[in-house]
């Protein structure tokens, strides 16, 4: 797991305190294992814009691009490399 993963394994256990975020792995499913939603996306969405001081555009807020914490981090990781 990368240093963006584990940021956004942190941000995961603190907004999904149901979730047991040991048992989760890069491409472990997050619609399911914390039953991520559209309101989940955005909290997610919120703390990845103050954890990395970045602004996703709309365009990148698709569910496509929140299924894993690998997926999420291929977004982050776009927008560190000033791939926006």
């Amino acid at each position: 797991m990368n240093t963006t993963e584990s940021k956004l394994l942190a941000i995961i256990n603190n907004g999904f305190p149901d979730c047991d975020a040991a048992t989760l792995l890069p491409d472990t499913s997050l619609i399911n294992a914390v039953q991520l939603d559209s309101l989940g996306i955005l909290k997610i969405v919120v703390q990845i814009e103050n954890e990395f001081d970045i602004s996703l555009n709309y365009e990148d807020i698709e569910i496509e691009n929140f299924g894993s914490l690998r997926q999420i981090a291929a977004v982050i990781n776009k927008y560190l490399n000033g791939g926006d």
